[in-house]
């Protein structure tokens, strides 16, 4: 009996065995094969007739659905477009443009799709590489049904080939028109699945006559003007907001985030701004410029409801899959259209901002009159790794930090937003960093006196803490339990495999069980990087989404300002807006992609007065100071400084060499200098909004404050002269009252 009990296992080992080697055989054969005609492709609907594509330039094709005091919207029911007229500016806008097909330039094809009411990919998730078709309601017409809701119209979407549908509902209120796609709309029966939406790409376009631009939150705010002479590009502008979904890719190649799911368009006199109200976490701004694919300027915005990933098949081949859950948000977009004679940028900052405040996403933490703060980044200590044993790098104790402050507040620096990286036991970089003062420096005794000095002379005192980054190898850091993971389920890591991301829920966790030594010392707390990098997470412990991981990190926020009174975040992301008492980090530039034609302060107009911000580079480091100054002014940003009380020499064999000069004492003289110009000339409007950014001339903008005083900064190299303004070369004036008084 025995005996036969272990043929009969022989056998099923074997069996599964011969199995398991089949399937290797196979996945060894296997090669990811192209869309057959029967896929996607072959299944798509007939395109829209000509004639209704026709007749979309007239708006008396439409239906009127919905009217307020000054809007009112048009749809029209074969195509699904919409258009609003305002009453205030005579402004017609349509979501199909009406430019002239010989203009445009491109295949009928491409010129077909500007008059789409919406952009859509789809995916074959039936197959081992999952086939994505990108199409739009022109090219691939779906069945369509209008339905009259309260305040607007319904339009529902079905593709029956593929067992989709979906909905958006357009509506107005006073003097918006929001744009939204109901997660319970979209209806998925068969294989084939939703990928993304975008709705209404091609609403307000301008053609190359068309006298405007289109402005995009790249960095700090980008704008592109319509002109008639422009190169034929390769790529659109298509970033995540909020910077890219990995957090790993950020920044690489001088890309800057997408800070503020915002764009906006100026054209022939009258304007709009569009935000995100609802899945900016799971969208992107795309801006199409005259030149890629047809002759026209368009931006929207995209909504993904998966994402793809890439999933290995075997060790040295991978193929494109997407998830296969959505995303769950649901999706709302707001158009205000600009009261007339307000319809530039700093206008669409203005309403940006009214919604932050009433929305409560943004909280005035400037107090009215407070002067202008010195930004200090004071660099503390770092680990050596040596052959026998890493060693503490000390390059400013707490000591020698409270007689730096002590020194710059004699020498007349009224306020100072002080940073201390590199404070606690290990040094900087041993992260996820932990709470307790480093002995080395001056323990507790000597951090709680820094605080003293600082609190009890109105000063602010944040001690840096990274959260969110983890090196392999840190003791209570385990990359399968702790990490963000990617959707194949595997640790977002850096190439080397050394560095990773902490799950939020993970990291709220330990600082709920060890933050409350935090608030012992008596400073703030500033959160490195939360400001620029929130990712999607499917550790199965903690599955998070994008908004999710915010949500925890600013919670995380929240709990620490309760603890120890303010708190600082690096980074402009607009989630960190409503829980700052300082943002830094905050670029003052764009991307600079070839169909930018200009830079401009966007989120710092929207930021100005309320929450005090520094930029990303410390004067001490930056390859041009006069230009830098000049920045600062236009800008308004807080003159920023990272310094060390010792020679920057002793830090070069660390990991933190960067700082090529950076003694408090050569540098001290020009700290009070610069910080002392600056408070005298601009002081009076640190609490002050913004109102008002332009550019007068080539290197020439004037930047205006809530009270009328102007800047105008040259960074020309010859003076700049117009009527009684007068600023010299590479220098800027602050004017006060009418004309160029001072």
């Amino acid at each position: 009996m025995r005996k036969a009990r272990m043929t009969i296992r022989l056998v099923v080992w074997a069996a599964v065995m011969a199995g398991f080697v089949a399937f290797l055989l196979a996945m060894e054969r296997y090669e990811p094969q192209k869309a057959a005609a029967g896929g996607l492709a072959g299944a798509q609907s007939s395109p829209a007739g000509k004639e209704a594509l026709a007749r979309l330039g007239d708006l008396a094709a439409y239906a009127k659905v919905a009217e307020t005091s000054r809007l009112a919207l048009y749809a029209d029911p074969v195509t699904s477009n919409i258009a609003v007229k305002d009453a205030a500016t005579g402004a017609v806008w349509m979501s199909a443009s009406d430019a002239p097909g010989d203009k445009l330039g491109g295949s009928q094809l491409l010129k077909d799709g500007a008059k789409a009411a919406f952009n859509v990919t789809f995916a074959d998730t039936g197959r081992p590489i999952h086939e994505l078709i990108r199409t739009n309601s022109v090219a691939n017409a779906p069945k369509t049904a209008m339905e009259r809701i309260p305040g607007g119209v319904r339009f529902a979407y079905e593709y029956a080939a593929y067992g989709v549908g979906f909905a958006i509902d357009y509506t107005l209120d006073g003097d918006k028109l929001r744009v939204a796609v109901p997660d319970a709309s979209v209806r998925e029966t068969g294989r084939v699945v939703l990928v993304s939406l975008e709705p209404l790409p091609n609403f307000g376009a301008g053609t190359d006559e068309d006298d405007g631009y289109v402005l995009y939150p790249d960095g700090s705010g980008a704008i592109t003007t319509f002109k008639p002479s422009h190169p034929t590009y390769t790529k659109p502008y298509s970033a995540r907001v909020y910077g890219p979904d990995d957090g790993v890719t950020a920044g690489r190649e001088g890309e800057e985030n997408a800070y503020l799911p915002v764009f906006g368009v100026r054209k022939n006199g009258a304007a709009f701004v569009a935000y995100m109200t609802g899945g900016e976490y799971d969208a992107n701004v795309n801006f199409y410029p005259s030149g890629y694919v047809v002759n026209l300027n368009r931006v929207s915005a995209e909504w993904t409801f998966r994402r793809s990933f890439s999933a290995a098949i075997r060790k040295d081949q991978s193929v494109l899959n997407v998830e296969r859950e959505r995303s769950g948000s649901d999706f709302a977009l707001d158009y205000v259209f600009l009261q007339p004679g307000r319809t530039e940028y700093a206008d669409m900052a203005a309403a940006y901002r009214s919604y932050l405040l009433d929305s409560g996403k943004l909280v005035r933490r400037i107090r009215p009159g407070a002067p202008l703060p010195l930004a200090l980044d004071l660099f503390m200590g770092v680990k050596e790794e040596r052959v026998l044993r890493d060693r503490l790098v000390k390059a400013t104790d707490f000591a020698q930090a409270k007689r730096m402050l002590e020194r710059l507040q004699s020498a007349g620096v009224r306020s100072m937003s002080v940073v201390a990286r590199g404070w606690m036991a290990d040094g900087y970089g041993i992260v996820p960093d932990r709470f307790g003062a480093s002995k080395e420096l001056g323990g507790v005794a000597g951090l709680r006196e820094l605080s003293a000095f600082a609190r009890d002379n109105g000063h602010d005192l944040f001690l840096s803490v990274n959260l969110l980054d983890a090196r392999s190898g840190n003791p209570g850091f385990s990359e399968q339990r702790d990490s963000v993971k990617a959707p194949n389920r595997l640790p977002v890591t850096n190439d080397f495999g050394t560095r990773f991301l902490m799950n939020a829920a993970q990291a709220y966790a330990r600082f709920e069980a060890d933050g409350g030594e935090l608030a012992g010392y008596g400073a703030g707390v500033e959160f490195a990087r939360l400001g620029e990098t929130v990712v999607n997470d499917y550790n199965d412990r903690a599955r998070l989404t994008r908004g999710q991981s915010a949500e925890r990190w600013m919670a995380l926020i929240d709990k620490a300002r309760s603890m120890s009174g303010k708190t600082a975040v690096r980074g402009g992301n607009g989630y960190a807006f409503r829980a700052a008492d300082r943002l830094s980090g905050i670029p003052m530039r764009s991307s600079g992609y070839v169909y930018t034609d200009e830079s401009v302060p966007f989120v710092q107009l929207v930021l100005h007065g309320y929450v005090p911000y520094s930029d990303d580079i410390p004067h001490n480091l930056h390859y041009d100071a006069k230009e830098h100054v000049l920045k600062w002014v236009e800008y308004g940003g807080m003159p920023y400084f990272e310094l060390t009380a010792i020679g920057p020499e002793p830090l070069r064999y660390t990991r933190y060499n960067e700082l090529f000069s950076s003694a408090f004492d050569e540098w001290e003289p020009e700290v009070v200098r610069l910080y002392k110009e600056l408070q005298t000339k601009l002081g009076d409007v640190w609490a002050q909004p913004m109102t008002g950014h332009r550019r007068l001339a080539e290197g020439v903008y004037e930047t205006v404050y809530e009270s009328g005083v102007r800047t105008v900064v040259n960074y020309g190299k010859t003076a700049y002269r117009s009527g009684d303004i007068a600023v010299g070369p590479q220098s800027y004036e602050v004017f006060r009252g009418g004309g160029g008084g001072r």
